[in-house]
C-alpha cells in the first residue's frame, strides 16, 4: 500500500484533493495534516495533528510514514491576513515549507513533492496572459510568502536533487470555501439576503478587477496530473485562461437568488495593493492533457446552494 501525505489536508482544497485521490486510487493510504484534532471514518485516511512550524514534529512525521508523494498545500492562504499580520503570515508560510523540505531531504529524499505556490507572486503590470516565464514581483505580504515557498522548492530541487514540481494556481473556488474570499463572501451575503430582508443591501469592494477562476475540483485534477506526469524541477501555471470582471461575476450570482439586491461600493474594502487583471496562460499544463471541465455558472450556483444550507443550519442552531 503506497502512502501519500497531504499537508493542510483537512482544509478547503485538501478536502477535494482527498476525495479525488480516493476515487482515483482506492487502495492508497492518505495521511492528512491538521492544526486541530480530527478523525476520519475512512480506514484509508489518517489525520495527524501536527504543527508544521515545529521542525522536530515534521521530522517525526516524515520518518514515521516515509510517503511516496507529498502534496504540500499547507499555508495561510488569505491575502488579507498579510495586511493585518504580515509577520505571522510570512513566518508561518516560510517556516513550515522549510521544515518539510529539510525533513524530506534528510529522511525521505526520493519522495515526490508537488509544492503548491500561487499566481499572486507574478508581475501583473502586463495585461497579457501570464505564462511561467513572467517576472516574479510580489506586491503584498501573502505573495511574498508564496514566492518564498516557491523559491525554496526551486532551491531544494536544484541543490539537493529533491523530486519537486511546482504549481502556481490562479483563483480557485467551490462549495465549502470559507468567508474571506470574494466568491464565498458574495455567496454568503446573497444567501443571507434570501433569509433576511434587512440584509438585501450588500457592501462590496473593488468590482473592476478581472480574475481567472477555476472550480476547485478541476484544480485538484490538475494537481494529480502534475504529481504523476509533471516534469521534476518544472513550474506549471494552473488556471482556466478566462478572465471575468468581478462586477460581472457578482451580477451572475445576483441572478441566482430570489430577492432584489442593492450593491454598495465600500472604499474601506479595497486592498492597499490590487491588480486590474490576472489571467493565466496554462498551455504548459494543458500540454499534459488537462482542461477545466466545470462551467463557472455551475460552480457559482453550487456555491450559493452551499451557503443556503450553511446559513439555514446556523439559523436553526440559534433557534434551539
Amino acid at each position: 500500500m503506497r502512502t501519500i501525505l497531504i499537508t493542510g489536508g483537512t482544509g478547503f482544497v485538501g478536502h477535494y484533493l482527498t476525495a479525488y485521490l480516493r476515487q482515483k486510487e482506492p487502495t492508497v493510504r492518505l495521511i492528512l495534516t491538521s492544526q486541530a484534532p480530527e478523525t476520519s471514518t475512512d480506514s484509508q485516511i489518517t489525520i495527524e495533528m501536527v504543527d508544521l512550524t515545529k521542525s522536530q514534529a515534521v521530522d517525526d512525521l516524515i520518518k514515521k510514514y516515509q510517503p511516496e508523494q507529498i502534496y504540500h498545500l499547507a499555508s495561510i492562504a488569505h491575502v488579507a491576513s498579510g495586511f493585518s499580520d504580515p509577520r505571522g503570515l510570512l513566518q508561518n508560510n516560510f517556516t513550515l515549507t522549510l521544515n518539510l523540505l529539510e525533513a524530506v531531504r534528510q529522511f525521505s529524499p526520493t519522495t515526490r513533492i508537488l509544492l503548491v505556490s500561487s499566481a499572486d507572486l507574478y508581475d501583473h503590470d502586463d495585461p497579457a496572459p501570464i505564462d511561467e516565464k513572467r517576472l516574479v514581483r510580489p506586491l503584498n505580504p501573502y505573495a511574498v510568502s508564496k514566492a518564498t515557498q516557491d523559491m525554496l522548492g526551486q532551491a531544494y530541487a536544484a541543490s539537493f536533487g529533491l523530486p519537486i514540481i511546482i504549481v502556481r494556481p490562479f483563483n480557485h473556488i467551490g462549495p465549502g470555501q470559507r468567508r474571506g474570499f470574494v466568491v464565498a463572501d458574495f455567496a454568503s451575503k446573497l444567501a443571507g439576503a434570501e433569509l433576511d430582508a434587512s440584509k438585501r443591501r450588500i457592501s462590496v469592494g473593488n468590482l473592476e478587477a478581472e480574475r481567472d477562476f477555476t472550480d476547485v475540483r478541476d484544480m485538484v485534477s490538475a494537481y494529480y496530473l502534475l504529481m504523476n506526469q509533471g516534469k521534476i524541477g518544472e513550474i506549471y501555471n494552473a488556471g482556466s485562461g478566462r478572465a471575468v470582471k468581478i462586477s460581472d461575476l457578482l451580477q451572475q450570482m445576483i441572478a441566482l437568488v430570489n430577492v432584489p439586491i442593492e450593491v454598495v461600493i465600500d472604499q474601506e474594502k479595497f486592498r492597499p495593493v490590487d491588480y486590474p487583471q490576472v489571467l493565466a496562460n496554462a498551455s504548459k499544463l494543458q500540454s499534459l492533457g488537462w482542461r477545466p471541465q466545470i462551467p463557472l455558472a455551475q460552480t457559482l450556483a453550487e456555491i450559493i446552494d452551499y451557503w443556503r444550507g450553511q446559513l439555514q443550519q446556523e439559523k436553526q442552531k440559534e433557534e434551539i
